[in-house]
């Protein structure tokens, strides 16, 4: 989804979090309050517990956390192609972070932390839904 796709995917009564919806539950499932606004990876082993425990290439996580992200990586409007499909998961917030970019987060199959960042909005990540 874009993001703009992704600001209205969601069904009734759910919403696409907020960067800091993101950050709160990253508190709650224990990273640290000083990590919360970093970008890049942070939270140590955090997204190893996040990411599922199969499809991912090399290093699949451990799901502990019962969140079960699969690698779906991202779409490239650019070159108009799907890239890193199984190394990495990019899923939107509904943040806006300036410039024609938003917050979004990040798993890969290389680091065990949670990235934060942002990215061009029409680009196409994955969503989670959150009820309201």
């Amino acid at each position: 989804y874009t993001f703009e796709q992704a600001s209205v995917v969601c069904p009734t009564n759910w919403h696409l979090p907020t960067d800091r919806e993101w950050q709160a539950m990253e508190l709650h499932l224990g990273m640290g309050a000083a990590e919360l606004g970093f970008t890049g990876y942070r939270g140590g082993l955090m997204g190893r517990a996040l990411k599922s425990s199969t499809d991912w290439l090399l290093k699949n996580g451990s799901n502990e956390f019962k969140f079960n992200v699969y690698p779906a990586g991202v779409y490239n409007n650019t070159k108009n192609t799907f890239e890193e499909l199984t190394t990495h998961a990019y899923l939107w917030t509904a943040t806006d972070a300036g410039n024609g970019q938003a917050f979004h987060r990040a798993l890969t199959k290389d680091f065990d932390g949670v990235r934060r960042d942002s990215i061009e909005k029409g680009r196409g990540l994955s969503c989670r839904c959150v009820a309201d």
